[in-house]
């Protein structure tokens, strides 16, 4: 009689499924490891073993299709349990638990974090000061939309006066509003960027910003008129530095001095600059000149080259600045003025979702009661690539209702049992999203400190050799844990055994265990 393997993590498996359904964790499950299968009996224990309608629980993860996909597996669970196996009996009262589950399975809170933001917006749309009816704009029609308001942005920017002076300098430093050429970078990349971050730009939006001072040529004029007077010191005019002063930096240097309109000067500068190789505009002659013929020594000498360069640069640089902050400030303010327009009107695009229900959470303590008392279980899966709104939006639901909650997401109240999260650190992908590991290990340090960390490491996918290699590669690439950086590894067990007639793979171009295999075969 052969006995059953039982997997080395099965005591984290029965903690996650059946024996702590009342405890917040916070589990570490690596590649293969059959996370989904071990969230569903979670789900699927909660409502049939503690009695609570799957219309209580919301399970919440990253991409449309791991959405559907969990809904998928959560029906059929229930289905199966309803006709049971022949193994175990199902009671009347299990049955029924069962039989609601199905019933309530398409219109539970299983969704996207978009998709759940959205649900409460539309159900609480009066107390988000939203429209009775809030649209969701796809990425497309987000984009058109963009589109038209920003050249509708630059035309208005172009027909007032008090913007002249702003755009012609951005001009003369070819400082683009729209790009002139595919893949140039402008501002309007910057507007596509605050648009997706919005909510952070409180600070930085100051459409009344819009006076220039003049500009500051003084470093570059005094920096050239100390090389101009430097050269009084040489006793020797054909000296080759001299002679290289003289004859190829003074003569485009003072002609730019001499430039008696600032916008001409500027642009003389910043087009001397765009074309040198680093910025240096004017070459210091490698190690030309003899020590003897200066009285300060040839090598100070080509250092007041530079020291030129050096001020040209910050002239350019500090007007560069003025105009880049000023059309930065411009830039949020008519972003935010798109996203209050679009809060007005109620089509919005997918981080005006999260947002709102963010600030509807924050500033309604009833709202908060009421998604409390109806929320009793949140699950937060692929939690690595979660964005820091996303934590406090489960957070604001989970704590202990309060007319105040703390401003920090780390500080609210949350019941055991209220929160359960699921993720692999090292499988964090979307940092353009705001995930950031550093979130996840603050999780994991605020929600999974009172029953210690729950890991899985029992991979079912691959076979053994593989998980071998990985393990040995990864655990010295990782082997401890970076505080708000990185996680360690933590080494996966294989359950899968190859067989004897597996064509087993090479792994990064390895020798193959049978050289005899041909290429076909092993295809």
């Amino acid at each position: 009689m052969t006995t059953a393997r039982t997997p080395s993590d099965q005591q984290a498996r029965d903690l996650i499924s059946s024996n702590g359904l009342g405890a917040t964790l916070f589990v570490e499950a690596g590649a293969g490891t059959g996370k989904t299968t071990q969230l569903v009996d979670r789900i699927v224990n909660t409502v049939v073993d503690n009695d609570v309608p799957l219309s209580d629980i919301a399970a919440i993860t990253f991409t449309e299709a791991a959405a559907a996909e969990l809904q998928t597996r959560i029906r059929v669970s229930f289905e199966r349990r309803i006709v049971g196996d022949g193994s175990t009996s199902v009671t009347a009262v299990e049955r029924a638990r069962c039989e609601q589950a199905v019933a309530d399975a398409d219109s539970a809170a299983i969704s996207t974090v978009h998709g759940f933001a959205s649900r409460l917006l539309n159900e609480f749309s009066v107390a988000a000061s939203l429209p009775p009816r809030v649209t969701v704009l796809d990425e497309v029609s987000s984009q058109l939309a963009h589109e038209r308001r920003w050249d509708r942005f630059v035309d208005r920017l172009h027909d007032r006066p008090e913007h002249e002076e702003l755009l012609y300098r951005a001009a003369l430093m070819d400082i683009p509003l729209t790009p002139a050429y595919s893949g140039q970078a402008s501002f309007k990349d910057v507007a596509a960027n605050f648009a997706q971050n919005w909510d952070r730009l409180d600070g930085i939006a100051d459409a009344t910003a819009t006076e220039l001072a003049d500009i500051d040529f003084s470093p570059f004029d005094t920096a050239v008129s100390s090389l101009r007077e430097v050269l009084g010191e040489c006793s020797d005019v054909e000296d080759a530095l001299h002679v290289h002063i003289t004859g190829k930096c003074l003569p485009t240097m003072s002609r730019i001095v001499a430039t008696p309109d600032d916008h001409a000067k500027l642009r003389l500068l910043s087009k001397k600059l765009r074309s040198a190789t680093n910025r240096e505009i004017w070459k210091k002659g490698g190690n030309i000149g003899k020590k003897a013929s200066w009285q300060r020594g040839a090598k100070e000498i080509r250092s007041m080259i530079s020291g030129v360069n050096q001020a040209a640069m910050e002239v350019v640089d500090a007007a560069s600045a003025t105009v880049v902050d000023r059309l930065m400030r411009l830039t949020a303010g008519e972003v935010l003025d798109a996203a209050r327009a679009r809060r007005s009107d109620g089509g919005l695009e997918f981080h005006d979702l999260l947002v709102l229900a963010r600030t509807m959470l924050r500033q309604k303590p009833e709202v908060r009661r009421a998604l409390h008392e109806r929320y009793r279980h949140i699950l937060l899966d692929e939690f690595q690539d979660t964005d820091p709104i996303q934590i406090e939006v489960a957070s604001l639901i989970a704590a202990t209702p309060a007319d105040e909650q703390p401003r920090r997401w780390q500080d609210h109240p949350v019941s055991d049992g209220r929160l359960f999260f699921v993720g692999d650190p090292k499988q964090s992908i979307y940092r353009f999203r705001r995930a950031d590991i550093e979130l996840f290990l603050e999780a994991r340090d605020a929600f999974g400190a009172s029953n210690g960390p729950v890991t899985l490491n029992t991979n079912f996918r691959t076979v053994r050799p593989i998980i071998e290699w990985v393990n040995g590669v990864f655990s010295d690439a990782m082997p401890d844990e970076i505080p708000g950086a990185q996680p360690a590894y933590v080494p996966l067990e294989a359950w899968r055994k190859p067989s004897a007639s597996d064509h087993r793979p090479a792994v990064f171009g390895g020798a193959h265990a049978d050289p005899k295999v041909k290429a076909g075969e092993l295809r």
